[in-house]
């Protein structure tokens, strides 16, 4: 086992990393061989602090809050998280055209229940209680030996404690160098969100997993990352330099909030919204910085991704927090790559 507490999970993820090549376990579930940590603790004090920019890696900065939109949407079709990465095409049942185990649906609309609601509710009536569970791995459903799609969370906990509302996400697996990057993010926003619902602040934040693991297909990958890693004179942190935004908001507001995001996702996607004024009406359309600065990311993505680079550029520079860092660096990632195919396909 493996217990970690810290300021904030990034911080600690290379040590993490280090000690699932030096020290995991090698085992090969469903004959896929990986080292592993079992089980895996971190407590981290500071969830606002969750965006890794892993020096070394193409992190898609904007994935985890993507997802999350998607999970809270309800969705399970492929169509949003493929746009944003691809290869989790690879996890849809091609029998329906969805994902199995798709968050969303398991968690807004359970046997006819939100359970995000449900758990509000609670803490609401009783703020000791230790009932406001969402329960998202289905044993009716999971326990298909056949299905791509089996959801690594089993449940989050959310407790009120000395007014700060502390968050226990238990997985029964998690890929630390694929998943967890973008799990924990999405996770501490969820946190945050509900922390906005109930006016109170963010208290810890733990992530337990049963078998936390780097497949060895990635062992040369995370090698590299950590040697590069360990090299440095001054490790990396985000989090040195850049203060997190507080995102919390009534639940109103955020209801609001999300339906404006989840516009300006849809048309930045389908090209609708991507014009010299977009940055604009972005900016008169949130209630709170950190959901303008989620939109301008979202925008500037997808305008890149579209082709319209000198427009992402503009839409990145007005982004004021963390994500404008990551957002750039990514893009520069993407472009360096092209090059790198383009000289090849010359050579």
């Amino acid at each position: 086992m493996l217990h970690v507490e810290c300021d904030h999970i990034p911080e600690q993820y290379p040590e993490i990393l280090r000690h699932a090549i030096d020290r995991g376990r090698l085992v090969a579930p469903r004959g896929y061989e990986c080292l592993e940590i079992a089980p895996l603790c971190v407590s981290a004090s500071s969830p606002r602090k969750r965006l890794f920019g892993t020096p070394g890696r193409n992190e898609n900065p904007i994935f985890p809050y993507v997802e999350g939109l998607w999970i809270l949407q309800g969705n399970d079709t492929p169509d949003i998280p493929s746009h944003y990465v691809r290869q989790t095409l690879c996890y849809i049942n091609h029998g329906t055209g969805r994902f199995d185990g798709a968050y969303g649906p398991r968690i807004r609309s359970a046997a006819g229940m939100d359970q995000l609601d449900a758990v509000y509710s609670r803490l609401l009536k009783d703020r000791d209680t230790r009932r406001a569970v969402v329960t998202i791995f289905d044993p009716r459903t999971d326990n298909c030996e056949d299905s791509l799609d089996v959801p690594c969370t089993v449940s989050w906990q959310f407790m009120v404690r000395e007014r700060k509302l502390d968050m226990i996400t238990y997985m029964r697996s998690n890929d630390l160098f694929k998943g967890f990057i973008y799990d924990t993010v999405t996770f501490q926003w969820f946190q945050e969100i509900l922390a906005g619902w109930l006016g109170v602040d963010l208290g810890k934040y733990v992530h337990f997993v049963g078998s936390a693991h780097v497949y060895r297909s990635d062992k040369a990958k995370v090698e590299g990352i950590l040697s590069d890693y360990e090299r440095s004179s001054e490790p990396y942190s985000l989090y040195r330099t850049h203060a997190p935004q507080d995102a919390r908001l009534s639940k109103a507001d955020f209801e609001k909030e999300l339906r404006r995001l989840l516009d300006v996702e849809q048309r930045t996607r389908e090209g609708t919204l991507l014009s010299e004024e977009t940055a604009e009406q972005i900016e008169n359309s949130f209630l709170c910085p950190f959901y303008t600065n989620l939109a301008l990311a979202i925008a500037g993505f997808n305008a890149y991704k579209l082709g319209a680079i000198e427009l992402s550029a503009r839409l990145v520079d007005h982004i004021d927090n963390e994500l404008g860092i990551l957002m750039k660096k990514y893009h520069h990632s993407k472009s360096a790559s092209k090059s790198a195919v383009a000289v090849a396909q010359h050579a």
